[in-house]
């Protein structure tokens, strides 16, 4: 903190900065001097706090509050885990593929009008449902449906190689989804073979994805 000089009889008080208000801080009265020159303010917080700040401070923005910005920002990363934690930084990514045209990647997700829920707007809930989803470091979150939103019931904790079969779901053609739909092995077991997650595999069984592929073999099954 800059050292204080009691005024003395004839100092000249420059810039009169008496009632004026920088972010939450109030100037009241000058209380002395810095040591080169500049007056020093003694200034009450919109909290209630009191601070001595020399008026370069508080022109230049460097002096926000009597503290008490600090210490909610460390209280709120005690109580919601927030800035500086590995599953912040995964959230807001998320968000911002979702709604930044200048983040990179937005085209493959913000740009295909995928979004992310409601209840994920706020880092808590998100947090909330990691937590008890089995998240843990190494892990990337996944959409199960690639073409749906990031939202609880489309979303999971996966490997990056899991992810990655996720991902080329997209290879998978009509003629494929048709085998799929008639073969009578677990949908774990056609996961490895045609390298798609499990999911996806069940959701063509049931018409969810390619239901074309449902129709021809219903058509081929009806009688002639």
């Amino acid at each position: 903190m800059a050292r204080v000089r009691k005024p003395r009889k004839g100092d000249f008080v420059r810039h009169d900065l008496a009632g004026q208000k920088f972010r939450r801080l109030t100037a009241v009265s000058p209380v002395g001097k810095t040591n080169g020159g500049g007056m020093i303010w003694r200034c009450v917080c919109d909290c209630g706090g009191m601070r001595d700040v020399s008026a370069w401070e508080l022109r230049s923005g460097s002096a926000k509050s009597c503290g008490c910005v600090r210490r909610e920002g460390y209280e709120t990363q005690r109580v919601h885990g927030g800035k500086g934690t590995l599953l912040y930084s995964k959230w807001k990514g998320m968000k911002n593929r979702c709604s930044d045209p200048n983040t990179t990647g937005y085209k493959n997700y913000g740009g295909r009008g995928i979004k992310v829920c409601d209840e994920w707007q706020d880092f808590v809930p998100f947090r909330d449902w990691a937590m008890a989803n089995g998240y843990q470091e190494g892990l990337t979150i996944d959409r199960i449906d690639v073409d749906g939103n990031y939202a609880p019931e489309n979303c999971r904790w996966a490997t990056v190689k899991q992810q990655a079969r996720n991902r080329r779901s997209s290879k998978l053609t009509l003629k494929d989804a048709v085998a799929i739909c008639k073969d009578q092995r677990s949908s774990y077991e056609l996961a490895g073979v045609y390298g798609v997650c499990s999911s996806l595999v069940r959701q063509i069984r049931r018409g969810d994805k390619w239901p074309e592929a449902s129709a021809m073999i219903e058509a081929s099954n009806a009688p002639t």
